[in-house]
């Protein structure tokens, strides 16, 4: 895995994890 690949991965996750935690707490 190329270390521009793994940027993009853990970008994604970011955003996905942010915007999961972000919904719950508007709850």
């Amino acid at each position: 895995m190329t270390e521009g690949t793994a940027s993009v991965i853990l970008a994604i996750l970011h955003l996905g994890l942010g915007s999961f935690w972000f919904s719950r707490k508007s709850q």
